[in-house]
């Protein structure tokens, strides 16, 4: 093996591990364009990660993957190291009142203020944890809230 082949094999197995947690993200993400378009990455950014295309990437860029894929700080360099990717950790959620962020003109939050009877919890419980869930989501992540938004409404849809 020759040494530009030595120094490219980590990048690939960094390849297969982000495909890997690209798919498990979401399903969806099968497709790098979805991906692309959801986490505002460029497609030929995660095309050259995943691919090993380039070897060069600058701090910032090994940030915005590691955001992009949802992993810790430092990840990519720990599994070209060797290691695993390692997730980012959970953002942590504090109780709200949802109705003090409830907008009534949102036809996604007025669905979730007034589910559907057929749900066997309580319409209380229902709203105050998942408006307590999408304000969490739109703080931490808003790229993630709208396709939590988007999942609201098919499910709105299907009641």
């Amino acid at each position: 093996m020759d040494n530009a082949q030595g120094e490219t094999q980590p990048w690939k197995r960094l390849g297969a591990l982000l495909i890997q947690r690209r798919v498990e993200l979401d399903p969806r993400f099968r497709n790098r364009q979805v991906f692309s378009e959801e986490t505002h990455l460029d497609y030929r950014l995660i095309y050259d990660a995943e691919q090993a295309k380039r070897t060069n990437f600058g701090q910032s860029t090994l940030a915005a993957l590691e955001q992009g894929y949802r992993l810790a700080p430092g990840a990519i360099r720990e599994a070209l190291a060797g290691g695993d990717l390692t997730p980012a950790a959970a953002p942590e959620l504090h109780r709200v009142d949802p109705l003090a962020f409830a907008n009534p003109q949102d036809p996604v939050e007025q669905w979730l203020l007034n589910p559907p009877a057929h749900l066997k919890v309580t319409p209380e419980e229902i709203s105050a944890l998942l408006i307590t869930h999408r304000v969490v989501l739109q703080r931490s992540a808003p790229v993630f809230a709208e396709g939590y938004d988007r999942e609201m409404r098919e499910l709105r849809r299907r009641a």
